[in-house]
């Protein structure tokens, strides 16, 4: 039996509990944002490939206990339900609670500064949604755990999530 009740008290409504617990699952995957950031940064790296890899690989540790990529999942589902026309990535609305995702993003907009506001954030949305819905689909895969990101799918994610934001744009 559902307690809408108890969601609204807490929440104001079943998306504001979605909104909270997206919130701090990407506050929860600064540490591990950081980490690449800093290790890229070392080795002077600034490409489109190494921002996209900061953004997305740290959800290849965000697993339940069966390895199911639940958030991923959650991700699939909430982006386009709630966002249509794209997640507004500029506005994190976390201020200093994200600083490397908000880096990231900063990084990204930077790899690409030709395509307008509108089109980067449909663009950095979909390019999102292909690599989590293929995490999605490898989750509890014994490959998975071998390899990460290193797994020829989620190689492949990346190279496709790079072309999603390389297309040309015309107006």
């Amino acid at each position: 039996m559902k307690n809408n009740f108890s969601v609204s008290y807490h929440f104001g409504s079943m998306d504001g509990l979605i909104r909270n617990i997206l919130r701090d699952r990407v506050i929860g995957l600064e540490g591990s944002r950081q980490e690449l950031i800093e290790a890229g940064i070392a080795n002077g790296e600034f490409s489109l490939r190494f921002w996209l890899e900061c953004l997305l690989h740290p959800q290849l540790q965000a697993r339940d206990n069966d390895g199911y990529h639940a958030y991923a999942s959650i991700l699939c589902q909430y982006l386009p339900h709630y966002y249509p026309k794209g997640f507004p990535w500029q506005e994190d609305g976390n201020g200093d609670l994200t600083p490397a995702f908000n880096r990231i993003v900063k990084g990204l907009r930077s790899c690409v500064p030709d395509l307008p506001s509108d089109i980067f954030d449909r663009r950095l949305t979909n390019a999102s949604l292909l690599y989590l819905n293929v995490l999605v689909g490898l989750s509890g895969e014994p490959s998975l755990d071998a390899t990460g990101s290193e797994h020829y799918l989620i190689k492949d994610a990346i190279r496709q999530s790079i072309a999603v934001l390389t297309a040309e744009w015309i107006d």
